[in-house]
This record gives C-alpha cells, structure tokens and sequence, in this order.
C-alpha cells in the first residue's frame, strides 16, 4: 500500500503524529517537507503561519516567501533590537532610558518602514497577518535581572499556528537558563544593593526610582524624521496591529498614528501598554487617544483592545480623567468590540448618560458633541454658521456655535448629548467602583443600563475590577440564561443589585429580546486572588480582554515566590 492510496484521515494522523515527535525532540522538520507535495504543504503552513523576525531577517523574509506560502502567514512578529548599551557612565545610563538615543531612533524607524514596505507588495486578501511589533536590546538582561527571563528579549512563544496557550505549555517553554532568575531577586521590588550593578546605584543616589527604571529600561518615543520622510508604505494585507506586555517598551502616539495609518484595512488593534510609572513618561491614555482620534480609521476596523499593564507594588495605576474617558467614548462609537482595561474607568467612559445640570457649559471641544450641536440648528443658522470659515476645533467657533442655539431654542432645554454605539457587540471596561463597601455601585449599574440602551447590538457587557484579595464583575449577556438576557454578578463579598437598577435592565433587556432578564449571583474566594488573571479568568470576554500569552504570563507571575501575593495592591 503506497501513500496516496491511505484515506486522508490516516495520513493527516500519520502527519500529526510525525509533527508531534518532532516538536518532542526539537528535530528539524524541514528535509520532511521535500516526501511529497501533500507533506510541503502540510509542514510549509507550520512553518510560515506564525513567524519571529529580527530586522536582520527581513530581506530573506522577502525572498523566502513568495507566492501560495503569503497565503499561509497569519501572524509576523517582528522583534526590533536595539544596539546594546555599553557605557558605564551613570548619567549616560539616565539620559538613554529617558531621552533615548537617535541611533535607536532610526534602528526602529529603519525596522518599521522595511517591514511595511515588504508588505506592501503583498496582494490584500481577506485573512491576512496580524502583525506583532516589540522592540528590546541585550542590554536589558545584563543590567536588569527578572525572575520572568521571557519579559526581556527572549522569542518566547508558545503557539506555533495558532493563539491558544495552557499554562502547562507556557511553563514548559521557559527556558531553564530563565528559571535561575526566579531566585535572583526581582527588579520590580529590588531594594538590595547587592544586586544591583553600580550604575544603577548611583542612578538610585541620583534621585532616581529603581522601580521605575525596572519598568522603564527601554523607552522608544520618536520616528527619525529624516527617514519617515512622507510616512510608511501602506500594507493592506496587514489585519491586525499587536504590542503585548512581555516587552515594557511603548510607542508614542505618533508612531502609533503613522504605523495605524499605514494599514488601510486593519481590522483589530491590541495594545498592552504598561502604566508609566515615571514623570518623563506621557499618560499613555492620552497617546492612545492621541493615535484614535488622528488617525484615518478605516471601515474595516472593528475591534480594540487595550489593557493597561500595572505593578500595584510599586503603586496604583493612574486614575483616568472624565475627558479621557469620553474621548474613548467617542473613538469607539462605531466598533463591534471594544475592552478597554485600567485605562479608564467605566463610569467616566458612561458620563455622559448622568444626569445633566442645563446650567453646565458643553463641550464643544469634542467633536461628537459639536456634531451632535450642529444637527440641532435650524438649516439656515447651520449654514450660516459654516460660512464664518472657523476651524470647528477653535474655542470661537465654540462660543458661536453656543449662540446660535442660544438665540434659537431661548430658554426651551436642548436635550441632553447621548452618543450611541450602533454596532457594538462587545464590551469590556474596569471599574474602581466594583469594590467591597463601595456606595456607588448602584449608580454606576444604572449608568450603564442607559448606556446599553444606545447599543442595540449589544451581546455582552462585563464591567470588572481586581485587587488583591477582591474582585467583582457585572456580566449582562443577551443570549445568557435559555438564549434570553441574563446578569450575572461574581463577587468575594457578595452583592445585590437594588430595584431601580434591576428595573433599568429589565427596559434595556426587554428592548433588545423582548423578555425580562435572569439574575445569578455567584461568589469567588478572595483568598485565590492573587492576580488580575483570577478575575479574568471569570470574565466571558476574557479573549477580547487580554492576549491569551499575556494572560499566562499573569498567572506565571502570580505563583512567583518573590511576589506572590503583592501582584494586586
């Protein structure tokens, strides 16, 4: 019996099998591509479904591949490294984390512009890469030991072709050479100066944070503009954009703004950025935002998720202000799924739906809001208010355009602003209102039932929050208790919703299945908190919260012995 004459069942076994035993003992798989087209075609989508590139890597990645194996890639993770830091001067070690080199500058701008324009040529397909971005140097483990060695610039991957990862696989890939950090002492919490090297030291003597600089080792803000020139070449092949935790290094809202923009039909955007835990460092919120509101979203892109990655033991991650939280409001507003994680809290993002003083100037700087202004003027007052040629951005067409509707409407009260968000089927948001004792839940749940209203799409909605020790979500699901609405409350402590907030679901549930919706109350142990993970893991839309790797990482961190029961604060 020959090869092809085996039913296809038991050669793709026989494959799988092979597949298997050389993953087990590290055996090369390629000579196995050359038995026959069936087993190139079968080792070939292993091979080129998920690649790791250095920038060195680049021009082969060009030749290599070509043609059918383009349509096999669906995942480019290009690791952009840094030259490594070889002064030993103190101040020279400051100035390189804070004001970064132009040589690192232009290394990434290089890195960044190559890729794309490689990609660039690629025919557009309808599944096409996500592309994955990280930027790290050797540097970064010689001066700044971890007991998590994968945080550092280690290609560390679990998932060959796919993005599922058990926190047995993730152990496993940890190389043993990484694992001897786990008894060095963490940079995180490093306070002895026996572990750290002299220029650190100083650095510390210098004023300082040596918690900062374990966050912050690298810190990538600028383009070269010299060799930005007109900007990046367009990809559209490209359908998703990725920066996970595992590397602490962030993008300005520039960069984040010229790459965003060069991927005219992106599709998802994920972004993990870590809390800047220092004052050279710009509120990445407002660089998000920065990068949402300048860029030219296209039609294709649906989903965002950021999730901003914290240390509570160094201090709580920053509160968000209510204009952050509704110029997310407003960027998101025609997305399907949206999670947006410690950046902000839930209640600033729903602002708008509390009640309202008529006294209360509007902000007319926000560009919903003057739309939504604008729509309210009579034709002829519309029109001539257009011809004063002001930039709608000015605070003068502001007090106009407040004019207008003042010597239109006189004392007769302008409805209330309410954006709506008509395609959304996903929501995911965090809340420091979810918290044992607090007196506020209840005003917040109200909130987001009006909110919810405005989102006749709507699947899920899960608002969350974690510390150690605590943890609460609300989970309304519209298909969730025999395919009718349903809320479900998860908490340690233990909590009931009151009757006007159960009485707002209800109109919000009724509205979108025409039934009342099902309330369970369930309880987590607070003792098992020991992570944001634990929560997360309860969450629906865990895989819209965080990247799957991302959240073993949180639960590898949590078993840490060294920080074991200080991840949450």
């Amino acid at each position: 019996m020959n090869w092809p004459s085996l039913p296809e069942i038991v050669r793709t076994t026989i494959l799988n099998s092979v597949a298997a035993i050389l993953k087990k003992y590290n055996f090369r798989s390629s000579s196995y591509a050359t038995v026959s087209k069936e087993w190139q075609s079968f080792f070939e989508k292993r091979h080129f479904g998920r690649l790791v590139l250095h920038q060195s890597c680049i021009p082969e990645f060009d030749t290599i591949v070509r043609h059918q194996r383009r349509d096999i890639v669906r995942h480019i993770w290009l690791r952009i490294q840094v030259a490594p830091y070889e002064n030993n001067d103190s101040f020279d070690l400051v100035k390189r984390m804070v004001f970064l080199r132009e040589r690192d500058d232009e290394t990434i701008t290089t890195a960044i512009r190559y890729m794309l324009y490689v990609l660039s040529s690629w025919p557009e397909k309808s599944k096409g890469p996500i592309l994955e971005l990280s930027i790290h140097s050797p540097y970064n483990l010689k001066y700044f030991p971890s007991s998590y060695g994968y945080h550092l610039d280690f290609d560390f991957y679990t998932h060959a072709t796919n993005e599922n990862c058990t926190d047995e696989e993730f152990r496993a890939t940890i190389p043993q050479q990484r694992e001897k950090h786990r008894k060095i002492a963490n940079s995180y919490y490093l306070r002895e100066h026996d572990y750290l090297p002299q220029e650190l030291s100083k650095a510390e003597s210098m004023g300082m944070d040596i918690d900062t600089l374990g966050i912050e080792h690298v810190q990538f803000t600028g383009l070269d503009i010299k060799l930005l020139g007109e900007g990046f070449r367009s990809a559209p092949v490209v359908r998703g954009l990725l920066i996970r935790r595992q590397y602490f290094t962030f993008f300005s809202g520039q960069v984040l703004s010229a790459i965003f923009e060069s991927l005219p039909k992106v599709e998802s955007l994920r972004l993990e950025p870590w809390y800047p835990g220092s004052e050279y460092h710009p509120d990445r919120g407002h660089e998000i935002v920065f990068m949402l509101g300048l860029a030219k979203k296209p039609t294709s892109f649906k989903t965002l998720s950021v999730f901003q990655s914290h240390n509570p033991g160094i201090r709580r991650p920053i509160e968000s202000t209510i204009n952050l939280g509704l110029a997310l409001a407003d960027e998101t507003s025609l997305l399907e799924h949206v999670s947006i994680s410690f950046l902000i809290d839930s209640e600033h993002f729903f602002n708008d739906f509390k009640p309202r003083n008529p006294s209360d100037p509007w902000n007319t700087s926000r560009s919903s809001v003057r739309g939504w202004l604008i729509s309210q003027l009579s034709p002829e007052r519309r029109q001539r208010l257009m011809k004063k040629r002001l930039d709608e951005t000015s605070s003068m067409f502001g007090h106009l355009l407040c004019e207008e509707l003042k010597a239109e409407h006189g004392s007769t009260l302008i409805p209330s602003y309410r954006p709506s968000w008509p395609h959304l089927k996903s929501l995911a948001l965090t809340s420091g209102t979810l918290d044992c004792g607090s007196s506020a839940i209840a005003a917040l749940l109200l909130v987001a039932a009006w909110a919810a209203m405005e989102m006749p799409q709507l699947q899920t909605m899960e608002i969350w929050n974690a510390y150690r020790g605590n943890g609460c979500i609300f989970r309304y699901s519209r298909t969730g208790s025999n395919g009718g609405p349903k809320i479900t409350l998860i908490s340690s402590w233990g909590f009931s919703l009151t009757p006007q907030v159960v009485n707002n679901w209800n109109h919000v549930a009724c509205k979108h299945a025409d039934r009342e919706v099902v309330i369970e109350e369930l309880m987590m142990r607070g003792e098992e908190i020991t992570s944001h993970a634990t929560v997360i893991d309860h969450l629906e839309l865990r895989q819209l919260v965080c990247h799957q790797i991302s959240l073993c990482e949180m639960r590898y961190e949590a078993s840490s012995d060294k920080i074991k029961g200080t991840e949450l604060n």
